[in-house]
């Protein structure tokens, strides 16, 4: 099961490391009041399943729009871009530890070629990628004909 939690985004970053502390449970009920039960659940859920530790690599070579280099944290190598390098280390403040948290962070940063692509995807209207589509057929079409 897969639930879109884009739209509590500001509630999860409200919690983003608070899931061990003693005033969560508190801090958790005044921020979800308004919510149905069943969304509580899922979200809290979700705010401690991205403060869980966690043991992935992180390669994102060939995968975001920029030079990746070898970066070492407790004795993982993770290959990561400058962008990538700066998300894991401010995310590893506010987690205190690596965690699901902060692999998601890293792996979804704004100049990795899956998370352009869907913000293409949602800026452009299918009309204007028929039109482009069609354009680069035609185009492509044009230079071969030049060729024979």
């Amino acid at each position: 099961m897969s639930t879109d939690f884009s739209k509590y985004q500001s509630i999860i970053e409200q919690l983003r490391g608070d899931v061990g502390s003693a005033n969560f449970e508190a801090k958790f009920a005044s921020l979800t009041q308004k919510l149905t039960k069943k969304d509580q659940f899922l979200l809290k859920m979700e705010v401690k399943r991205l403060a869980s530790p966690c043991t992935r690599l992180v390669d994102l070579r060939g995968l975001v729009n920029g030079e990746c280099r070898l970066y070492e944290h407790q004795e993982r190598s993770h290959y990561l871009d400058e962008t990538a390098i700066k998300i894991f280390e401010e995310n590893v403040a506010y987690y205190d530890g690596y965690t699901f948290g902060v692999y998601d962070a890293v792996t979804n940063t704004e100049n990795n070629f899956r998370v352009i692509y869907q913000k293409e995807k949602l800026i452009i209207k299918p009309a204007e990628v028929k039109a482009k589509v069609t354009s680069a057929i035609f185009e492509k079409n044009k230079k071969q004909a030049k060729i024979n």
